[in-house]
């Protein structure tokens, strides 16, 4: 009682979850942990760790920024699927992952706001410190086929790649055939489902539906102390609408 008054977390859906899907020597850390009202549907699936396993890498259903509420429910459902981390990763309240004979590989420090949608049938690969605001949706399959007037049926799934350091932004949907380089920003509910690997610039803005490169070189600023800096000159100087950044300005840490 005392390690669940600390972290707050679900106990006895955390010890589920971490023995149904990783070996013995690895769950008795508990890296995965599970928190608010969760729906657990898993079977015949696993987690490969390619980190050292350790308490709470994954945590499941923890508000961290609280643009849902703390009792939204979550459902974690994996069918014969994979899941393979890189680092700690975060679903905040409301999420969905589903993985049903798929594999979802997920960087360091990969992070989806309240409510997101991961919906697995294939593959989908997101790379290191991406982040999904809330309401995504990241599908790799239209889960039914279609009969097209010259008989032929195409493949249903797909794959997803999403590069590092992505920011995508709240009610966007990425379809199977997404493929996102690095330092990518995906405008507010946008619509994507194709690559954008051929941009080489460092860091292209993708809005609309269907999504389209509206303008390159822009990237989010990741690092938090940036950010202090950059909304503190703001607030000191309220009639200023930009802010020049230096030669030697860092995006992330």
């Amino acid at each position: 009682m005392k390690t669940y008054r600390k972290y707050h977390f679900h106990v006895w859906k955390t010890l589920v979850v971490n023995f149904k899907l990783l070996p013995f020597k690895q769950a008795i850390h508990l890296p995965i942990v599970i928190y608010g009202k969760t729906q657990l549907i898993i079977s015949n699936s696993s987690v490969k760790l390619l980190c050292s396993p350790r308490f709470g890498i994954v945590k499941f259903a923890k508000n961290h920024e609280y643009f849902y509420p703390t009792p939204a429910p979550s459902l974690l459902f994996m069918i014969n699927g994979t899941m393979v981390l890189e680092g700690d990763v975060r679903f905040s309240s409301g999420c969905t992952l589903r993985i049903n004979d798929g594999i979802l590989q997920l960087g360091e420090n990969v992070c989806f706001s309240g409510g997101c949608k991961i919906l697995c049938n294939n593959r989908i690969f997101i790379r290191a410190y991406s982040q999904f605001a809330f309401d995504c949706v990241c599908c790799d399959t239209n889960f039914h086929y279609i009969l097209q007037k010259d008989g032929l049926v195409k493949d249903c799934v797909g794959i997803i790649e999403v590069g590092n350091r992505n920011w995508i932004g709240n009610s966007t949907t990425l379809m199977r055939g997404t493929q996102l380089p690095d330092n990518t920003i995906v405008a507010s509910r946008s619509f994507v489902n194709k690559s954008f690997l051929g941009y080489h610039d460092d860091g292209i803005l993708i809005a609309g539906s269907p999504g389209k490169v509206v303008r390159l070189g822009d990237q989010r600023v990741f690092s938090a102390q940036k950010e202090m800096e950059i909304r503190a000159f703001f607030k000191k100087s309220k009639m200023t609408e930009m802010w020049l950044a230096e030669s030697d300005f860092f995006f992330y840490e």
